[in-house]
């Protein structure tokens, strides 16, 4: 079976395979886009969360290590203020061995310190003004640090200035905890980098001094180097409040620097600064998850921020897409495979049928259908078998009638058989006719037979008419013989019978007439009798010709008739002459006699006549 596209045809199988293959290419193309859109997405989503938590977590870790230096801080500030608030006097000794130990006892931490408002902690100031661990000023600053394997003590310096001293003059003007950026501070004639966990000494809400530890900035560039998402392609930073680098994975040297310098969006880590709430950045080449890290009671957070390409996220879902791709066309093949089967097997079926279907259309029966299937090409193969079978019985039924076999029974399937039905009716019609054709036959011969008996019958009525019309004419002959015998002999007495005279001559020529017309009648009965004998004739033209013998007849006898008015009229005159001519007399019996044969003559005419007609087949 084919389509017709323009002037091109293509078959069914063409099509299944073409549609069903497109139909799944497209459906391939679109669960594929879809997959890898869904998978891409996923995996975005994915590393949102886990860039994230990963972020989270190494803030966490840098946490638990400021969040002791805090502590620490706390502690101290905690027993100043105690003993401030108390009145418990401790010596700067005292405080000092406090802090050593401190420092000791904690090797994650660089240095430990208080710093103390003039003359807050003892009013001694003046007293210690240059000794160890003072500066000019006297203030209680120690600041006992690590240098190299050592503890030293030193003054705290700088305090006083702007930025330098950020880690005195914040807690100082905020009066709440303060983790300070990271800086550099000399120690020991070196510059080090390192940031502050400072906690204020208020008591009554009077500003005292602080307490506070130093952190070696170097751990959290190390705990910064050793986060690795994606082999190596994540960039994890923490940012201070102020939005400087505290440390960068794999770029120590950006430390410090503006954290714009290496993130993609700085208004999203501003959001998270001032939300204190997580937020992720993405576009078509970064992701970039913002996490809040809060250090010990401070209110500024920090920020852990990591940065992973977009590429090295999505590169699964390359690998995913390109593996599905190879999976899908082999998928597709496999397919187009199966389909070719299932179109052949509904295709070639369908062709065998569609050939038989066009030799049933030619009126060609002959085709046989070796389809045998389980399924609805299997059910129009034996649709077709049965219809075909349909079409031999009626055909078989016409070759019957066409040789004239009217004994084949025509069984309609059903009363919708319009052609078994109309069959069935031409076969009984055929029958009733044939039937009344038999006894039409029958009738025909016996009417065949009446016909040569009333043919028989009328030749020999029509011999005996010829022989009485010859007989006529003899007689009517004489008659004339005699007529002109009677006038050359009363030529003497013409005078007197000029009336019978002209009353002769209107005779004669009536009896001119009545011959011709003995003669068309003795024409028509030798044609009737002609005709009869050979059996050409028809009913039809039998009565025809009966009927103009009839007719003849009557005119023979009207004419006669007219002869014997005017025979009577030339009697009355020749009585009227008496005796003058008894020759005259002779003449009129003569004439009389000659009539009274002629009426005669017609009588038996038209006797013979009526009898013929009386057999219905002769005359009419």
């Amino acid at each position: 079976m084919k389509k017709r596209i323009g002037n091109r045809f293509i078959s069914i199988k063409t099509q299944i395979v073409l549609g069903t293959s497109l139909s799944l290419l497209l459906v391939s193309v679109i669960l594929t886009v879809y997959a890898v859109v869904v998978t891409r997405n996923s995996m975005v989503q994915s590393a949102t969360e886990t860039a994230l938590a990963t972020a989270q977590n190494e803030a966490s870790r840098a946490k638990l290590q400021i969040d002791q230096a805090f502590d620490e801080a706390r502690t101290l500030a905690h027993v100043l203020s105690v003993g401030k608030s108390q009145g418990v006097d401790l010596s700067r000794e005292q405080v000092n061995a406090m802090l050593q130990q401190a420092l000791q006892e904690n090797p994650g931490f660089l240095g430990v310190y208080t710093l103390w408002e003039p003359n807050a902690f003892d009013s001694k100031d003046a007293r210690y003004a240059g000794t160890k661990g003072h500066d000019d000023t006297g203030r209680f600053i120690p600041y006992w640090v690590r240098s190299g394997d050592e503890i030293i003590l030193e003054p705290l310096a700088g305090y006083t200035t702007p930025g330098e001293g950020d880690y005195y003059l914040i807690p100082k003007q905020t009066l709440q905890e303060s983790l300070v950026p990271p800086y550099y501070y000399d120690i020991n004639g070196e510059s080090v980098l390192l940031a502050s966990a400072v906690v204020p000494i208020v008591v009554d809400g009077k500003f005292y001094g602080i307490t506070g530890v130093d952190v070696d900035i170097d751990f959290l560039q190390s705990l910064a180097d050793q986060v690795d998402v994606y082999d190596g392609a994540g960039k994890f930073i923490l940012a201070s409040n102020d939005g400087s680098l505290v440390s960068v994975s794999g770029s120590p040297e950006l430390i410090g620097k503006p954290a714009g310098e290496v993130l993609s969006d700085m208004d999203h880590f501003e959001t998270a600064l001032q939300t204190q709430q997580a937020a992720t950045y993405t576009n078509d080449q970064i992701l970039e998850v913002y996490a809040p890290v809060q250090f010990g009671l401070t209110k500024a957070p920090w920020i852990a921020s990591l940065s992973i390409p977009i590429q090295a996220v999505t590169a699964r879902a390359t690998s995913e897409m390109a593996r599905m791709v190879v999976i899908s066309l082999a998928l597709m093949v496999v397919a187009v495979g199966l389909i070719l089967v299932i179109a052949n097997r509904i295709a070639n079926p369908l062709v065998k049928i569609a050939g038989a279907a066009r030799k049933i259309a030619a009126g060609d029966l002959s085709e046989t259908i070796e389809v045998r299937q389980e399924d609805e090409v299997g059910h129009l193969a034996e649709d077709f078998r049965q219809m075909m079978a349909y079409l031999h019985e009626m055909a078989t039924v016409a070759h019957g009638l066409a040789a004239g076999n009217l004994d084949h029974q025509v069984q309609p399937r059903s009363a919708q058989d319009e052609f078994g039905n109309a069959l069935a009716q031409m076969v009984a019609g055929l029958r009733a006719m044939v039937s009344d054709l038999a006894g039409n036959a029958d009738r025909l011969k016996d009417a065949s037979q009446e016909l040569a008996a009333a043919s028989e019958q009328a030749g020999q009525a029509t011999a005996q008419i010829t022989t009485t019309v010859q007989e006529i004419a003899r007689g009517a002959a004489q008659q004339s013989e005699s007529v002109a015998r009677t006038l050359s002999s009363v030529g003497q007495i013409s005078q007197a019978i000029d009336g019978v005279a002209r009353g002769a001559q209107e005779q004669a020529g009536a009896v001119g007439q009545a011959s011709e017309l003995t003669e068309k009648l003795g024409l028509a009965i030798r044609q009737v009798a002609q005709s009869a004998e050979s059996g050409s004739l028809s009913s039809r033209q039998a009565a025809q010709t009966a009927q103009s013998s009839t007719h003849a007849i009557q005119e023979t006898m009207q004419g006669m008739g007219s002869i014997k008015q005017k025979v009577d009229t030339s009697a009355r005159k020749v009585e009227e002459m008496g005796a003058r001519s008894n020759q005259i007399g002779s003449i009129v019996e003569t004439i009389e006699d000659i009539a009274a044969q002629t009426n005669l003559l017609a009588l038996n005419a038209a006797i013979e006549s009526a009898r013929a007609g009386e057999h219905g087949k002769g005359f009419a």
